[in-house]
């Protein structure tokens, strides 16, 4: 939906309400709590008011005589008690679907006239609603990893690393030369510590899916994971680079490869009509990190997760009926959601809101072993002292301060460690 036709359909307070409520409810409003719909309106209306304008939101409020519970259309949803108008909500929602390689807050706070806080909160919030369970991939399907994250700092390295042939640091003129290489380059992809991220895409002009998702490890039982998770596995043809964890999928499903560290990009079987390569999964990384450099430039490894959710839903609408559906689907999906972030932090651990998954739970550190109280011996502090403990205690004490005066009696009043008042 484009910004003139958003204007005229969505330009004030109340027409957004009805229209949640069409979508949402239908003719009659129905509990959000206990589900019924004995319900009765209320007769005074909620009233939302913002600061800085003088006009007054009204949203009409419901009472369930089942549960004796008040509700509104924005009950549990990712619009309920929020100060912002629901207009400017829908314009944020636009403004993220008509961005192929998204919109950063500081320009949803440019154009909408909000403060950056509210911007990227009300943008964290339309990407739980954009988080969407991918159907089974069919069909030929394309698999690659990527590694997403900043180059790494160029700085001189440990004298030792001078012969590996990184750069040549053995001259004095190493800071001058500091940009030429002598030979190989810093590490990329698995020799960094960036943030790993595979993908999975069906081929097929706007119609192809593509399913996201953010590992800590690439072992080929993981690779094998994701696979059965996403692909139906006997409709299906898996083409994937040279990487070693992928030789698991050849005794579950069809597998083919092709040779990048040959500099093989395309290959030509027998038999075979479609070319082999990862071409299409490497568009979508492209598009992922083009928005990253352009648009975010800085991105927390906490948060990754909604980014690329936000990637995919988009990535899977991109057909010209899909997009024009795109806001009416985002809606829906935003009224009947939950919401998945309260005060700025998600609701839960990310990997099971966005992905669904069970999170491992670490195994419980072995308690260590307690000691043994000790008994009412002087000099030893006991667990529990009862009181003829604490008179032998004292009187410890008070031998072992009159031992170090004695030992130190033949001493000058200087060199003792105290003063002539105080002895006295």
């Amino acid at each position: 939906m484009n910004l003139i036709e958003l204007q005229t359909r969505f330009n004030t307070h109340l027409k957004c309400i009805k229209h949640l409520q069409q979508v949402r409810w239908g003719k009659k409003p129905i509990c959000p709590h206990c589900g019924k719909n004995n319900i009765s309106v209320r007769g005074k209306r909620r009233k939302f008011k913002k600061k800085r304008v003088a006009r007054i939101y009204k949203t009409p409020s419901y009472h369930c005589n089942s549960c004796n519970r008040d509700f509104t259309v924005l009950t549990g949803t990712i619009f309920e008690a929020s100060k912002l108008p629901l207009p400017k909500w829908f314009a944020v929602i636009a403004l993220m679907l008509n961005a192929r390689k998204g919109i950063s807050a500081m320009n949803i706070m440019r154009d909408l006239g909000i403060t950056y806080k509210t911007a990227w909160f009300t943008a964290m919030k339309v990407r739980c609603a954009m988080l969407d369970q991918v159907q089974m991939l069919e069909g030929i399907v394309e698999m690659d990893e990527a590694y997403i994250g900043g180059k790494p700092r160029h700085r001189k390295p440990a004298a030792h690393l001078a012969t590996i042939g990184y750069r040549d640091f053995s001259t004095d003129d190493w800071r001058k030369d500091r940009w030429k290489y002598t030979g190989k380059t810093y590490g990329r992809g698995r020799a960094t510590d960036k943030v790993k991220v595979v993908g999975i895409v069906e081929r097929g002009v706007d119609k192809g899916r593509v399913a996201l998702k953010v590992q800590d490890s690439l072992t080929g039982i993981e690779m094998l994971r994701m696979l059965k998770q996403y692909v139906n596995m006997k409709n299906s043809t898996v083409m994937t680079d040279d990487f070693s964890s992928y030789n698991r999928f050849d005794k579950v499903i069809q597998h083919y490869t092709v040779n990048h560290s040959e500099k093989e990009y395309v290959k030509h079987l027998e038999g075979i009509k479609d070319s082999i390569h990862t071409n299409t999964i490497e568009g979508v990384w492209s598009i992922i990190k083009n928005g990253i450099r352009g648009q975010y430039h800085v991105l927390s490894k906490k948060y990754l997760p909604f980014y690329l959710a936000e990637a995919a839903y988009k990535y899977n609408r991109r057909g010209k009926s899909e997009k024009k559906a795109a806001f009416g689907e985002t809606i829906e999906n935003a009224i009947t959601d939950k919401k998945c972030q309260v005060r700025y932090k998600p609701k839960g651990n990310i990997r099971k809101v966005v992905y669904g998954e069970k999170v491992r739970k670490k195994r419980p550190k072995k308690p260590k072993p307690k000691r043994k109280p000790t008994g009412g011996t002087p000099g030893k502090v006991p667990a529990k002292r009862n009181q003829q403990q604490w008179k032998d205690h004292i009187k410890y004490l008070n031998r072992t301060s009159t031992k170090k005066k004695r030992k130190k009696a033949h001493l000058p009043y200087g060199q003792r460690g105290y003063s002539k008042k105080s002895r006295n």
